[in-house]
């Protein structure tokens, strides 16, 4: 039976996290377009050629010759060794505008404001418009359609409407409100589960079912329970409720455990979004906090000529005035800050140029490059695991191992690096700020809502922006309260984390731990190279048909590559703990999350404070629109009154601002922890825990093919290195987990 597509889950991931997005990106690349498509010829051998790219907004004439602009961006692949001739529309995410939110206009960040209040949005209809224009064109034979964010959204309003499709939204924005999404059958919500806009979905409870809504509000009109009464009885009952997240989308989510809370802005993209775009941006930051030091390096160790010092001191300018153009941000970086830096952060802009794609991280079917589930078993279209392509399976096995290894080595090495960076930075020799430290033992950073008011707010009266002002002050005294109490903890424990004895111990034992989980991690890399030259081999029986199996079995086992074995040094463990009978890596991370918890339940009086003045906000700004005279001719204004009329009435603001400390609690922690080497610890040593939880998928995947295509004396050991392996990566997982739990 044909399958639905041709074109695999792998390639739909990687274009609608990657692809989609860079084809607009010219601050990325002088021609995006081609940089995109010089990237899918490598990473897919130019088997999905783009045939049409719409990397801006689409200007279109209508029935009255009229130019109409399309706020839309998107990709169409052809899959070139499909016939007949198959193609797939791959749309882009929310454009990058992010102040056009409160405009009103028909933009990105706009509709995404309707959609969170409640409203039916209009850029869904615009998707399936397009979608059937593309159609009419008779040119195109669209089988599959993916996006992530708001493209993820389309790919998913598409399937609604089309039984014989295959959609991948990736971390989709959500559906409209009373117009959930629906599987087709073929539709697949790929959920991340430290993504933002997902996570976000559960803290509006008014998205529940009714009865269960009405529920929970009854405990907070209960003025005769104590407040934390209140608060454990609301816990409880959201728990055993235990709304998941397809719940608010319409059908089950296919989730994926990455673990990206951590101290780099760029991790929340890459949470979202499902890749790291733009590592020039980690170049800058180093930059910026460095700017002395690595300025006074720039004039006698790069610069031969006046001119250089001229161009660089110009391109420093207009960074700082943000009226820098995109060549000259590009040289900027390339060839002036990066090679200006030390080791230390050349190794860390270096990881996240190697930071490992969503579409990397996962494991897939070895033969089809299709999502799997646990139990190796395809998730779409379950079929024979028959291996008919030799080559195919040989070429996919050694393509999944290398995407293995980039996505293990990855967190390990960030752990190693930050490790050798907190190390150099104590040195007294160096000049550079001392941004990472071991563990946090002061607390500098400010939990303020960074908005540009003037921007974000944009065409509001001065009296509205006064009250927003006073909404972000009122926030802030909020949040006061629990930085307060961080910064009485790091002052209480301020003598044991900051002695340079305890430091020590803790820097030398967790080089040892990272540097035994990445000789452990090359073992099992190596043993499922040897196990996949037996595979190879095994499949490649060249034996006449005469000759007795048991002797072709017999020869062919002598054959075999025998697999490595995996030790553990697991008295690594107990030297940590010698120092003082405790891990105070995970000692300060569990206290702080202890903080959050407490300071949630203590503090609903000053988080009434800041629901009230919200309401005001909200109130004083529809009393504003409605006064306007030109209201109805203009249609922007009467939207915005619209959203936020519904702000006011369909969501319920209590609960918002309440849940907001609990689902994001491991967020705020590693804000509070940021730019300590023990966070980077608990964070990546996480990573390496997931990716090998994906790879023991990709094993259970090889089984099912070893049953399906070997006799039982190959079968035998061919499932005994899977084993193996399997044992090996679960030892693994287990000595990583001794050292974060």
């Amino acid at each position: 039976m044909k399958p639905i597509t041709s074109f695999s889950d792998k390639f739909l991931i990687q274009a609608a996290v990657d692809y989609s997005y860079l084809i607009s990106r010219y601050d990325i690349n002088a021609d995006p377009i081609l940089t995109t498509k010089e990237k899918i010829k490598k990473e897919f051998n130019n088997r999905y050629i783009p045939i049409l790219i719409e990397n801006k907004p689409i200007i279109r004439k209508d029935a009255d010759g009229i130019d109409q602009k399309i706020e839309l961006r998107y990709i169409i692949f052809e899959d070139t060794h499909s016939s007949p001739l198959e193609h797939a529309l791959i749309f882009q995410g929310s454009d990058v505008d992010t102040e056009t939110i409160f405009s009103g206009r028909d933009t990105d960040w706009s509709n995404n404001l309707s959609s969170a209040v409640h409203l039916p949005v209009r850029n869904y209809q615009v998707a399936k418009d397009e979608f059937a224009y593309l159609k009419s064109l008779k040119k195109y034979n669209i089988t599959a359609v993916s996006g992530n964010s708001l493209g993820g959204g389309y790919a998913l309003t598409l399937a609604n409407d089309n039984p014989k499709l295959r959609a991948i939204g990736v971390n989709p924005a959500p559906s409209e409100y009373q117009n959930k999404y629906q599987n087709n059958g073929y539709a697949t919500i790929l959920n991340t589960n430290t993504d933002l806009l997902t996570r976000m979905l559960k803290t509006d409870i008014s998205r529940y079912k009714q009865e269960d809504y009405q529920k929970i509000k009854q405990l907070f009109l209960d003025n005769d329970t104590l407040t934390i009464d209140k608060t454990r009885d609301y816990d409880k009952l959201i728990f055993d409720l235990d709304y998941k997240t397809g719940y608010f989308y319409g059908f089950e989510t296919f989730l994926v455990d990455r673990s990206l809370y951590y101290n780099e802005n760029t991790y929340i993209e890459a949470a979202h979004r499902g890749t790291i775009l733009e590592p020039r941006d980690v170049a800058i930051d180093i930059f910026k906090d460095n700017l002395l030091a690595y300025s006074q390096g720039f004039a006698t160790k790069i610069f031969s000529q006046t001119k250089e010092l001229l161009d660089y001191s110009r391109y420093f300018l207009k960074l700082s005035t943000n009226t820098i153009t995109n060549a000259e941000y590009r040289d900027l970086v390339d060839n002036y800050i990066k090679p200006a830096f030390r080791p230390v952060h050349k190794n860390k802009v270096k990881d996240f140029e190697n930071f490992p794609s969503l579409a990397i991280f996962i494991q897939y079917d070895i033969m089809t490059n299709n999502l799997i589930k646990n139990d190796g078993q395809r998730l779409i279209e379950a079929g024979s695991f028959k291996v008919f392509e030799k080559e195919l399976f040989k070429d996919n096995l050694s393509k999944s191992i290398n995407d293995y290894n980039q996505a293990i080595n990855y967190p390990i090495m960030r752990v190693i690096h930050d490790l050798e960076e907190e190390m150099f930075l104590r040195l007294k020799t160096s000049n550079l700020k001392q941004v990472i430290t071991f563990f946090a033992s002061s607390f500098d950073i400010s939990l303020n809502f960074d908005f540009d008011i003037f921007d974000v707010f944009k065409g509001l009266p001065i009296t509205i922006l006064f009250k927003i002002g006073e909404l972000l002050d009122q926030n802030r005294r909020y949040f006061k309260g629990l930085k307060n109490n961080l910064v009485s903890y790091f002052n209480k424990e301020n003598q044991e984390l900051t002695n340079p004895e305890t430091i020590k111990h803790y820097r030398i034992s967790f080089e040892k731990i990272s540097k035994e989980i990445l000789m452990a991690s090359k073992i099992i890399s190596a043993n499922l190279e040897n196990l996949s030259l037996n595979m190879d081999l095994a499949l490649n029986d060249k034996e006449g048909i005469f000759k007795i199996r048991y002797f072709a079995d017999k020869n062919r086992l002598k054959q075999f590559t025998d697999l490595a074995s995996l030790d553990l040094d697991t008295s690594l463990h107990e030297k940590l703990m010698l120092y003082n009978n405790e891990n105070l890596v995970v000692k300060q991370f569990q206290q702080v999350l202890d903080i959050i918890d407490e300071y949630r339940v203590f503090s609903v009086v000053e988080l009434g404070q800041s629901i009230k003045k919200t309401e005001e906000i909200l109130k004083a700004s529809i009393s504003f629109i409605e006064k306007k005279s030109d209201k109805k001719e203009e249609y922007h204004l009467s939207k915005l009154s619209n959203q936020l009329t519904a702000m006011l009435e369909n969501i319920d603001l209590t609960t918002i601002y309440y849940n907001t400390l609990n689902i994001f609690r491991f967020d705020i922690a590693a804000v509070a922890l940021r730019n300590t080497v023990g966070q980077s610890i608990i964070t990546h040593y996480r990573q390496s825990i997931e990716t090998n939880e994906q790879l023991l998928i990709k094993l259970n995947n090889l089984k099912l093919y070893a049953n399906a295509n070997f006799s039982s004396k190959i079968l035998a050991r061919i499932l005994l290195d899977l084993n193996t392996i399997e044992q090996d990566v679960k030892k693994l997982n287990s000595f990583i987990s001794l050292f974060i739990e």
